[in-house]
């Protein structure tokens, strides 16, 4: 290789190295085609243990009309139903979360007629999480979102809505701060004219966004009981519940 040839190789790879690592939230509003594609093609879930839960869920499909149906990953998965007190007592409620799962895993969950028996008033979904974890970029995470959301009118005809925005995570609650307040800020912008609720309990879950919080397991991402204690006051109140 010349000298000159050797010089045009190296300006290659600093132009590529330079566009790689431009930071995420310098691209957010970008997406193009595969983009859109990883977040909104139904796939299976990519650990042995979402599809174990998945089909002992499925096992245990219910029938018929339901108060509350839960949708989305871990966050829903670990919802303790104590947590909901009083004001959930009487009123039944169905999760369908799975540990690890971003848009495309719960949109092929919702695929085939396997749900189509249970008659929910109310849903509520809580995802997201896990692709910002994967930098899948915000636009990218919106059509997810709406693809769920087509999909669960296509399943359902009459129900309500609620999309819970996605939790700050990570030390200082700022892992992927920039993304995830892109996100929530569309769905929130979003959410009069797609006819969906939304629920933001940022402020409550993280202790007022101060750290140590009650509200958060050691990873800053899952919740312990108060969490969801707490998460499930939130949602209540949303709903009308009377405690």
């Amino acid at each position: 290789m010349s000298r000159t040839q050797s010089l045009l190789h190296r300006r290659l790879v600093l132009c590529l190295l330079a566009f790689l690592f431009v930071p995420i939230s310098g691209r957010a509003a970008e997406c193009d085609d595969m983009d859109i594609q990883i977040t909104t093609t139904p796939v299976f879930p990519q650990f042995t243990l979402g599809l174990h839960q998945h089909f002992e869920q499925m096992r245990q499909v219910p029938t018929g009309p339901i108060d509350l149906l839960l949708v989305g990953d871990s966050l829903v998965w670990g919802w303790d139903p104590h947590a909901w007190g009083k004001s959930g007592e009487g009123r039944p409620k169905w999760g369908i979360g799975i540990v690890g799962d971003r848009t495309q895993n719960v949109l092929w969950r919702l695929q085939g007629d396997a749900l189509k028996n249970t008659l929910p008033r109310n849903v509520l979904l809580l995802i997201g999480t896990n692709n910002l974890g994967a930098l899948d970029k915000p636009c990218a995470i919106i059509a997810g979102f709406e693809a769920i959301v087509h999909r669960m009118r296509e399943l359902w005809s009459d129900f309500r809505l609620y999309i819970v925005l996605i939790p700050p995570r990570g030390k200082n609650w700022n892992e992927m701060e920039t993304e995830r307040r892109i996100v929530n800020q569309e769905l929130t912008r979003r959410a009069e004219s797609e006819n969906w609720a939304i629920i933001d309990a940022d402020k409550a879950l993280t202790c007022g966004f101060k750290q140590p919080c009650e509200n958060y397991r050691w990873d800053l991402l899952h919740l312990t009981s108060s969490g969801y204690r707490e998460l499930s006051r939130i949602v209540a109140q949303a709903l009308g519940w009377s405690s």
